[in-house]
Parts: structure tokens; C-alpha cells; sequence
């Protein structure tokens, strides 16, 4: 009997850890999916992107993701690689932790999927709204392209499909290859 009020203790104990750290009533939020195909280009100084969201006045809310290279201070050696994101995401005030947590080895060709958690950079669920999802990729030196779409979050599910901006030119960019494309967001 004595063991079995041990046992019983035990899972009580467990069951109030993990409500307490899961948090009563915490609102728990639905992701955004970003999809994107990606045509790896085999020369140096291409195949970097970064992904970010930006709330309805066009602020910094957080990265979503970003290629290894850029985000550990490849910027530093290339600084024309994905330029927009180290700008706006004041990336070289970012912390070791922040780095960590989106940095990423550049996958292979093929599709690849993003999710954001609705979380602003500091971990804060942000409230239900219109926000601009944004992947700017290297294509070649500095030649690049910014895919950009709005995605609604909140009671209903929705989904938008991005449009790219070419800099200089899409000619230009483009000699190289495309690097990505098809890019569209979907909530819940």
C-alpha cells in the first residue's frame, strides 16, 4: 500500500510539473508553413537565403531561418550576401543563442519548408493579424531576389502565394539560375 501511495505521489508530481511548464490557459500558437523549391547553383557565393517576418507596418518581427554561412558572419567575408536580412534583422546584434536556433545547413535541390511558431524574436506570441513573410536569396555575388506574400494568422485558416523582386534585373540575377522559387505560405 505504502508503494502504491508512492507511485500515485510520483505521477501527481510529474502531472503538476508539466502543467506548470506548459502553463494553465497558455495560448499555444498555430505555425506558418513557407514552402519554397530550391535549385541549388554550383558556384561560389550563391545558395545563401534567409527568411523573416515583418508585422503590418513593415517592423522586424523575427527570422524564421537563415543559411549557416550568412548567419555565423559569412556576412563579414561576403556582405553583399542577403543584405535586406542583416539590414533589418540587425543581425550583428544578434545573439549566439538567437544564431543558433535559426542557422541552418544550405539543403539540397528540392522543396523546403519553414515553419514560424508566431513568435517575435524575443519569444513572444505575437497577436492575430496580417503579417509579410520575406526569403531573400543569394544568387550569385550580389545578385539576389526577395520573395515576399502576406499571411494572415488568427480564426480561420488562410494561405498566399509570394512574389519575387530581382536586384539589379531578373536578366542580371538570373544568368546563373533561378535559385528559388514557387514560394507560398499557408496558416494552421
Amino acid at each position: 500500500m505504502k508503494a502504491m501511495k508512492k507511485t500515485y505521489l510520483g505521477i501527481f508530481l510529474v502531472g503538476i510539473l508539466l502543467v506548470g511548464a506548459v502553463g494553465v490557459g497558455a495560448a499555444t500558437p498555430d505555425n506558418v508553413k513557407i514552402t519554397f523549391d530550391l535549385q541549388r547553383i554550383a558556384i561560389k557565393a550563391s545558395n545563401q537565403y534567409a527568411a523573416w517576418i515583418e508585422d503590418g507596418n513593415g517592423r522586424y518581427v523575427a527570422t524564421i531561418a537563415a543559411t549557416e554561412f550568412t548567419a555565423r558572419k559569412g556576412y563579414i567575408k561576403r556582405p553583399e550576401s542577403l543584405s535586406d536580412w542583416i539590414k533589418v534583422s540587425n543581425w550583428a546584434n544578434s545573439s549566439e543563442e538567437v544564431v543558433d536556433a535559426v542557422s541552418m545547413a544550405t539543403p539540397g535541390t528540392g522543396p523546403v519548408v519553414l515553419e514560424w511558431d508566431g513568435k517575435d524574436s524575443s519569444g513572444k506570441i505575437v497577436p492575430p493579424g496580417t503579417y509579410t513573410y520575406k526569403l531573400e536569396g543569394t544568387i550569385f555575388w550580389d545578385k539576389r531576389v526577395v520573395w515576399s506574400g502576406k499571411i494572415t494568422t488568427g480564426d480561420k485558416p488562410s494561405s498566399s502565394v509570394a512574389t519575387a523582386e530581382y536586384y539589379p534585373s531578373k536578366d542580371t540575377a538570373t544568368e546563373k539560375g533561378l535559385l528559388i522559387t514557387n514560394v507560398k505560405a499557408s496558416y494552421r
